[in-house]
């Protein structure tokens, strides 16, 4: 009997971890002389792809593959002399302007004194800002800060900290907010790009789900598609200008899961848009009307 249970246990067990199952591998490794990290990114128009970034202080390369693990887009990091620990963060399509056709990154490096400072490139290579002596500064007093963008009602918000020390004492240190044009696509992003799901009651089970708008951009209407977190009936999905006023709300529940919504009644432009419910806050998304 003892043999029989112990037979069956373990094909029990080879059963289980058959259904976990390697699907790829990637290189990327660190090296003296290169950083290297791997992160998922969800992009508004180009959905979900693996980022493997390589930089060294001669410059890098970020590598986009497609969920089949096919190569989508290969992005050169430009040189910058004398660049010490450069890191890349925030690879996107909406967050740093309203083209979801360009791919735009944040890197942020050091120089051989340990001054700090930022740089946004599209895919192009095109310079989008440039930042000396400034840093990303965090909602927690942690190092390195991490946490520069942030959503707000008033659309997304940039907040940088500038520091000179003139070796004597500190002549200069202050904050600047910075309105971004676009959004991150995701319910909730670390400072990659990743999703990292969402805290509190909505991190177990259906967490709900807001699309982006199709089409986007749109001169008349759009559609958008949503699904409400397990256990909840109803939900509100509220539009935003980006001086953070209200211009249409919608109440969803699980009848559809689609809203039909036209534009021609709002200005040129861009506005964001969430899905609220009693479990908390869904989607931080991107809508553009044009005529």
């Amino acid at each position: 009997m003892r043999k029989i249970l112990a037979l069956l246990l373990l094909v029990s067990a080879i059963q289980v971890k058959a259904q976990i199952t390697l699907e790829h591998t990637y290189a990327n490794g660190h090296s003296a002389t290169a950083m290297s990290d791997f992160v998922l990114v969800h992009f508004s128009a180009n959905g979900y792809k693996y980022a493997s970034t390589q930089q060294t202080s001669s410059g890098g390369v970020i590598n986009l593959y497609n969920l089949n693990h096919s190569l989508f887009k290969s992005i050169t990091v430009p040189n910058i002399p004398g660049a010490q620990g450069p890191t890349v963060q925030y690879i996107s399509d909406s967050l740093f302007n309203t083209t979801t056709s360009d791919i735009e990154y944040m890197l942020i490096y050091q120089d051989t004194l340990y001054g700090q400072h930022i740089r946004i490139y599209n895919d192009a290579g095109a310079l989008l800002f440039s930042g000396d002596s400034i840093q990303p500064i965090s909602t927690t007093p942690t190092w390195p800060y991490t946490e520069p963008v942030i959503y707000t009602p008033n659309g997304y918000k940039m907040i940088l900290y500038r520091s000179i020390y003139d070796t004597v004492q500190y002549i200069d240190t202050t904050v600047m907010v910075y309105s971004l044009p676009g959004a991150l696509p995701c319910n909730a992003c670390s400072s990659n790009g990743v999703l990292t799901g969402l805290a509190g009651p909505m991190s177990n089970g259906n967490p709900g789900y807001l699309s982006a708008p199709y089409p986007n951009p749109s001169s008349h209407s759009t559609s958008v598609n949503y699904q409400l977190p397990e256990n909840v009936n109803t939900g509100q999905i509220i539009f935003y200008d980006l001086s953070g006023r209200e211009v249409k709300r919608f109440t969803v529940d699980k009848t559809f899961h689609t809203l039909e919504l036209t534009t021609t009644d709002l200005a040129t432009g861009t506005y964001l848009y969430i899905m609220e419910t009693t479990q908390g806050r869904v989607g931080n998304r991107k809508m553009v009307v044009i005529r």
